[in-house]
């Protein structure tokens, strides 16, 4: 390829204001950068010098140092080359390579080279694999307009000591207690991302969109309103309203709709473990579009839709209501919302201590269709019980692959109380003895409550005519026990339509309701998720060969009868009664 020359009498004290004055000619060209001058790798030799481009402080561009050491062919994947190079200046050998620097242009003889993005966990000094440029610039010639559908996200491997790696996302989180930190841990880190609390806040910024130049710090926010999540990286090249950044994956999920947002940089952290920049977020500029191993890519001035998500806590002390948006996408909408239930808890004071979470999800389609799912959580631990029982009917929703599956809001209400309501199933008797087919039968069951005397309780259940002749067990649980006997009893396939998907969601499951089963073991028949207990023979061969009636599925026990009743306490076990074949 064509290149110029770096001057033969250019000294070393010159070279590095030589390449700040070829990198200003360049950027001020903006928006109108396009089709930049870009170096090959195979081009480049081991000693080049070169220049890159971060935010240290502010929005204002930083340089520093950088000394090409090679090229590594199908170190990444296959097909993938990586520049090696070692940095220096901009404190970089104090802090090393920081979590945030992902994407910074690297320029050599006034020429992009590529970005800074990957490096070796306990590296003693800054020492990068730098993505070639030409393999990001691909990205512009992908589709911008987002994505129909979500993919699964690939999952970055485990960092081990002295292997090269992405460098981590620092995700800026305000609006959230120190209890979140270790929830939003769980949910970031295996994508290759690291929390840091007590940043984020919304920062004014008064330069417009194209301000935005490469070296400058930029967000991908994940929620926003009472709250903050946004992950930083740096802008590698712009084309227009066409957008470079990161060097690596942010997800790899292929065709994306995130908010891409300004930031404001206030510093960098060093530390021993990992150096990371500290700052702010600022006004939402465009959106994220495209999410490759190369990079990621967006468009200026777009708009990403994101999903309403209000939390309500009712408690002794009053009423709190958190309002947030988080990003629509199959693989974090679930856990998203989990953190806003659990930074609303820790807003009201209920992260500690005993208490009984009453909590009621409302989660409504974008054609009007609601889903309500209720759940009651007693004990030490309830607010995290909650908060992670909320996101299940959620990523139910959002994996199911239905396509008239879309969701357009979600609420949740919580009301707490200051007390523990918890108890065992601790013994179950029944009268008569000898129980009867078509005849009534009394269970007596006792509680015992946790800090409060056992209780009796004697309810009446008719034993169906149709035991008779048949082996038959009583099963006593929660709600969500009775969930699970369905799923051992039954083959239950994926829901093929979305009103079979509501209709599973929006079964009964609180666990302070007692639920009493009359089970016979018998072979049976289900379709569609429901239990069809007294098909005759003949029947059950029809709907097994006839596959327009649904999904036809086996059940090892039939049920002859269920009963449900409110009790004032979340029951944690299950009993069982075997009454033997009921020969009468």
């Amino acid at each position: 390829m064509r290149h110029s020359k770096l001057p033969a009498n250019l000294a070393d004290g010159e070279f590095r204001r030589w390449m700040i004055t070829m990198f200003a000619v360049v950027v001020c060209q903006q928006p109108a950068l396009a089709n930049p001058e870009t170096w090959d790798a195979d081009d480049l030799i081991a000693g080049q010098k070169g220049v890159g481009y971060c935010v240290l402080q502010g929005t204002q561009l930083d340089s520093f140092e950088v000394e090409i050491l090679g090229v590594q062919h199908d170190v990444i994947q296959p097909g993938r080359d990586l520049i090696l190079a070692r940095l220096s200046g901009a404190n970089l050998e104090e802090t090393g390579l920081f979590h945030g620097m992902s994407g910074s242009p690297v320029f050599v003889e006034g020429m992009l080279v590529g970005a800074v993005a990957h490096g070796w966990t306990f590296s003693m000094e800054p020492i990068c694999g730098i993505t070639p440029i030409r393999e990001m610039l691909d990205l512009l010639e992908q589709d911008l307009s987002g994505p129909n559908e979500y993919p699964m996200a690939a999952t970055p491997p485990v960092g081990t000591l002295h292997r090269i790696e992405p460098l981590p996302l620092p995700v800026w989180v305000s609006g959230a207690g120190r209890g979140v930190e270790a929830f939003l841990a769980d949910v970031l880190e295996p994508m290759g991302m690291i929390p840091v609390t007590g940043l984020g806040a919304s920062a004014s910024t008064t330069n417009p969109p194209g301000d935005l130049k490469p070296g400058s710090s930029v967000g991908v926010q994940m929620v926003r309103g009472d709250m903050s999540v946004s992950a930083i990286g740096t802008v590698t090249w712009i084309e227009g309203d066409r957008v470079l950044a990161f060097g690596h994956p942010y997800l790899s999920v292929g065709a994306v709709d995130m908010p891409m947002t300004r930031t404001v940089v206030h510093g960098i952290l060093p530390s021993q473990y990992s150096s990371f920049v500290l700052g702010s977020t600022g006004e939402t500029i465009g959106a994220l579009r495209q999410d490759r191993s190369v990079g990621v890519a967006g468009l200026l001035g777009e708009e990403a839709w994101m999903l309403p998500v209000a939390v309500t806590v009712d408690g002794p002390s009053g009423t709190r209501t958190l309002k947030t948006e988080v990003l629509d996408h199959s693989l974090l909408s679930s856990s998203l919302a989990q953190i806003v239930v659990f930074s609303a808890l820790e807003s009201a004071e209920r992260l500690l201590g005993l208490a009984s979470l009453d909590v009621q999800l409302l989660v409504t389609l974008s054609d009007g269709r609601e889903v309500i799912w209720n759940q009651v959580f007693s004990g030490l631990h309830a607010p995290l019980f909650a908060a992670r029982g909320v996101g299940g009917p959620i990523a139910s929703l959002v994996w199911s692959g239905l396509q008239d599956v879309r969701l357009e809001r979600v609420d949740v209400h919580i009301d707490v109380r200051d007390d523990v309501r918890v108890a065992r199933i601790a013994s179950v008797r029944h009268e008569p003895q000898q129980p009867r087919a078509g005849r009534p039968l009394t269970l007596q069951i006792e509680l015992a409550p946790v800090q409060a005397p056992r209780q009796q309780m004697d309810i009446d259940v008719i034993l169906p005519a149709s035991a008779r002749g048949l082996p038959v067990q009583i099963q006593l649980g929660s709600g969500s026990a009775a969930l699970s006997w369905v799923a051992q009893r039954q083959d239950e396939l994926p829901p093929r339509t979305s009103d079979e998907l509501l209709r599973r969601l929006e079964r009964p499951r609180r666990d302070d309701e007692l639920v009493i089963e009359i089970v016979a073991d018998a072979p049976g028949l289900s379709v569609g998720g429901q239990s069809m207990p007294s098909l005759p023979a003949s029947v059950g061969r029809w709907l097994q060969q006839t596959p327009s009636v649904g999904h036809v599925g086996r059940v090892s026990g039939r049920v002859l009868h269920t009963q449900r009743m409110r009790v004032p306490y979340v029951l944690e076990n299950e009993q069982v009664i075997d009454l033997g074949s009921i020969d009468r």
